[in-house]
């Protein structure tokens, strides 16, 4: 006997189930929208302060970084169970439109309510929207050169994209204590990019052990330099891309499978 499929299930993709989803969700996700840019205004306020104090550009740049927590952990919003859990399958929407709307309020809408504000400020404070004057130009005393930065930036930006990806699986496809396993999940994958960051580091220092006294300390810091930016650009950053598409699938997979 040939089993018969819902109209929805039939029907193609429609941006207007996807506005349902967004209309379902909506309680859920209200606090974000408010407290995301007020926090993101926030720390541009410290970071402001910071930089007018003289203090170093190091601190009001770092202070940036924090707004990334709030992207990882967006998707802990649709952490849920009991009956919430239960609604949430049965709405009459195709898990691909779902996963669509999943996507975009975690990379697209969250990046913007946290990172507009402040660079919409940055650009009516420093009259740059890139905030440049908040970088500490001391990373050069160190040997740290504007290539390294660069990979530095990118790998940051593909970590948070992995991590995010990370919370937002974790979160879809466990059954019970959603929050909890999302940011022990974040904080592992962490620990695994310090440590194989570190192991870099430990390996040019065990391979020049010999050559490292007749180097200068600005050769031997240089040389150290280059060799962690060849891991980022080869090895890290590839890893973690390919790792964040992985799953970002794997999370699309599960909210398809548990949608009705």
């Amino acid at each position: 006997m040939k089993t018969s499929e819902t109209p929805v299930s039939n029907s193609h993709f429609s941006w207007s189930r996807i506005l349902m989803v967004a209309r379902y969700y909506r309680p859920r996700l209200r606090m974000q929208m408010i407290l995301y840019p007020i926090v993101s205004l926030a720390v541009f306020g410290i970071a402001a302060v910071a930089d007018s104090a003289g203090w170093s550009g190091t601190l009001a740049a770092s202070a940036f970084s924090w707004l990334s927590w709030l992207v990882v952990f967006a998707p802990l919003a649709f952490a849920a169970g009991g009956s919430d859990r239960r609604i949430s399958a049965v709405l009459p929407v195709r898990g691909v439109e779902k996963c669509a709307f999943l996507l975009i309020y975690c990379f697209a809408v969250v990046p913007a309510i946290v990172y507009l504000p402040a660079k919409i400020a940055g650009y009516l404070y420093f009259g740059d929207p890139s905030m440049g004057a908040m970088v500490d130009p001391g990373y050069l005393r160190y040997g740290f050169t504007d290539m390294f930065v660069d990979t530095a930036q990118l790998l940051g930006m593909v970590s948070m994209l992995a991590q995010t990806a990370t919370c937002l699986w974790i979160v879809v496809a466990s059954s019970s204590r959603q929050a909890l396993r999302a940011v022990a999940g974040v904080l592992s994958l962490n620990m695994v990019l310090g440590m194989v960051t570190a192991l870099a580091g430990i390996m040019y220092v065990a391979g020049n052990v010999d050559a490292a006294g007749q180097m200068s300390k600005e050769e031997f810091t240089s040389g150290l330099i280059g060799d962690m930016q060849s891991w980022m650009s080869h090895i890290i950053i590839p890893v973690m891309a390919i790792y964040a598409i992985f799953a970002l699938w794997m999370a699309c997979r599960a909210v398809c499978r548990k949608q009705y």
